[in-house]
């Protein structure tokens, strides 16, 4: 039993270097296509909601270079204004930790107050970089975004199409 375990870590150690250095490679030729170095397709042309924009719409939609750029800038811009919000929801929990620990039940309740405001100030983010968006939408890519929104399987945004990595 021992050697079995032993085997198995062993491999997982083995194995795990190796998938780093593939992906680190496929970064490197994505770096070559960006710069030029190579057949280039558009960066976000990729499946990525992780930034909050359907990609996988970009060719559905006939998005432009100009708009697709515009969009990765929008979502650059708010990502990183969310990640120092949450930053700052980080540091007030941990004002809000300590005032409950020292019993100041007064400065708890305004750290909480503060705690949502900032919560607050994400969800209107995440409308405000919708309406971005929508903003440089011509009304026929607004109206194929809806009707390829309503044919969206709930749960999973990604269910109902196939992303290349």
């Amino acid at each position: 039993m021992k050697k079995y375990v032993v085997l198995v870590v062993l491999f997982a150690l083995m194995t795990t270097p190796l998938f780093a250095q593939m992906k680190m490679n496929l970064q490197g030729k994505q770096m070559m296509q960006r710069e030029g170095k190579g057949k280039m397709e558009h960066p976000m042309k990729k499946c990525d909601a992780s930034m909050g924009f359907p990609f996988w719409m970009a060719d559905e939609l006939e998005l432009s270079d100009d708009q697709i750029d515009q969009v990765m800038d929008f979502l650059a811009q708010s990502k990183k204004q969310i990640i120092d919000l949450k930053a700052d929801i980080d540091k007030l929990e941990i004002d809000q930790r300590i005032a409950l620990k020292d019993e100041d039940f007064k400065a708890a309740q305004k750290l909480v107050d503060q705690i949502y405001a900032k919560k607050a100030d994400i969800a209107k983010e995440h409308i405000n970089v919708k309406e971005k968006v929508h903003s440089i939408l011509t009304q026929d890519q607004i109206e194929k975004m809806k009707d390829l929104r309503s044919e969206m399987p709930k749960g999973h945004p990604n269910l109902h199409h196939n992303c290349e990595e």
